[in-house]
């Protein structure tokens, strides 16, 4: 590895390090209000929504049926119970069966 690489690699990891390090430490001694705490705890599932939800309806070329039977499914079961694991199996099965019978 030469010194260009090894400065880069460096500068790249300050940049990636540098914001996700800050906000803990800026952070450590301020007490939010209810709200922005709610906010800031609601941003993982919104931004894992954002990403997944599109590529689900695109999933299974020529077959959007079976990308909306496991969207839905896994929506309802998701609500059912409590362990997703049965929401991830059952909505695997009900796509696997509507592939076969769609």
């Amino acid at each position: 590895m030469n010194k260009t690489t090894f400065i880069l690699i460096l500068g790249l990891t300050l940049v990636t390090f540098i914001p996700r390090f800050l906000p803990f430490k800026l952070m450590k001694n301020i007490k939010l209000s209810k709200r922005a705490s709610l906010f800031l705890k609601s941003i993982p599932f919104s931004a894992i929504g954002a990403l997944v939800l599109p590529d689900v309806f695109f999933s299974i070329p020529n077959n959007f049926i079976a990308s909306y039977i496991g969207a839905f499914s896994a929506f309802i079961l998701s609500l059912m119970f409590k362990n997703y694991i049965y929401a991830v199996i059952g909505s695997i099965l009900l796509v696997y069966l509507s592939i076969i019978f769609f």
